[in-house]
């Protein structure tokens, strides 16, 4: 069975006899338990970075809800709404975030979720944000990458069952003006044979992933098993994994490998919240872990600029006063006043012996 855990925070406000309280949510529906764990785990660090040590566990009680529906962003975030909620947080992967947007636009309450791209987060106006870039830009960014790096015909291998990989295909589509084919992943989540076979025969020169790296492990299979290896671009997805299946692919190609991502763990900033988070959780962080990060010192800081009593008003209104936040792993975000996407820059990244190293960047 599976499990949906939401989080709420929750203040106290010594005036008042009523709590107030930030939920935090997560599914199952797309994003894999492990994964929430990395953005939640950031998320505690962030939190208590502001808030100070114990405050995570003070602050925060925990509820579960088993179900397998896809839907269940919608349920958690309208019981959070009636259980008082001043604010919904995380729902990590753009299929949540996209459904909680529609519950934070209709319930005036303010939404934030950790790097979500998805094109359509940018729609919903001033309730909805999200802490990533927005998918225009990474496909800017990468169509830029591509007509400065490679050469000949690519192939764009998209899920069309993920939103935010749906969504990617999408927008190539309409900016593209490359020889990029694109191919849509199979129920099984394979290449058909069919491109397989053009594959074989070098028709492509270069690959483009935009799944995430879970969703990719058929493929990489049919890829290392016909022994094809071109030139591969994948998306900032890849950025957000932490996949021993795709590792051992990446490190037995021969031809480059290149990665996109908002985060830059050989930052100075990037560094600070490495040996942070190893000395908190004795382990390396993902780039998950910081969006998590990022994200709960973000919400501290709206927090400490929010008027007393908490209120959903308040706490949205912080945010109207001061849409830039400091002392994140990435230095300094600003969320879009206007609702949306954060604009964060583009780094790409080359797999090395001395593994990923930066190769480039799209401000």
């Amino acid at each position: 069975m599976k499990k949906y855990i939401f989080l709420l925070f929750i203040f106290n406000n010594l005036a008042h006899s009523s709590t107030s309280f930030v939920a935090w949510g997560g599914t199952n529906s797309v994003v894999k338990p492990q994964i929430r764990e990395n953005f939640l785990s950031g998320f505690q660090l962030g939190f208590e970075y502001e808030f100070g040590k114990g405050s995570f566990a003070k602050y925060i009680k925990t509820y579960s809800d088993e179900s397998d529906s896809k839907t269940s962003a919608i349920k958690i975030a309208k019981k959070a709404i009636d259980d008082g909620a001043i604010g919904l947080i995380g729902f990590p992967g753009s299929h949540d975030a996209l459904l909680v947007g529609d519950v934070a636009r209709a319930k005036s309450i303010l939404s934030i979720s950790p790097g979500c791209n998805h094109e359509d987060l940018g729609k919903f106006g001033f309730f909805v944000h999200s802490t990533g870039h927005s998918g225009t830009h990474e496909i800017d960014s990468s169509l830029w990458f591509i007509q400065k790096y490679f050469k000949g015909v690519g192939l764009l291998i998209v899920n069309p069952r993920a939103a935010a990989s749906f969504n990617m295909g999408e927008i190539f589509k309409k900016k593209s003006e490359k020889e990029i084919f694109q191919v849509n992943l199979t129920d099984k989540l394979q290449l058909p044979e069919s491109t397989i076979s053009e594959l074989k025969n070098g028709v492509f020169n270069y690959i483009v992933f935009t799944p995430y790296p879970d969703d990719l492990s058929q493929v990489t299979k049919q890829l290392t098993d016909n022994n094809i290896d071109l030139p591969t671009l994948a998306g900032s997805a890849w950025g957000t994994v932490d996949s021993d299946v795709m590792r051992r692919y990446v490190v037995s190609k021969k031809r480059p490998f290149y990665m996109m991502t908002s985060w830059n763990a050989k930052s100075t900033h990037g560094k600070k919240f490495i040996k942070k988070y190893k000395k908190s959780f004795a382990k390396e962080p993902s780039a998950d872990s910081a969006y998590g990060y990022d994200l709960g010192v973000i919400v501290a800081q709206l927090l400490k600029n929010s008027k007393t009593p908490y209120t959903k008003d308040s706490f949205s209104n912080s945010l109207k006063e001061k849409n830039c936040f400091s002392n994140l792993s990435i230095g300094q975000l600003c969320l879009n006043k206007n609702g949306g996407h954060a604009n964060r820059p583009i780094f790409f990244l080359k797999y090395s012996s001395n593994g990923f190293i930066e190769f480039d960047v799209k401000n």
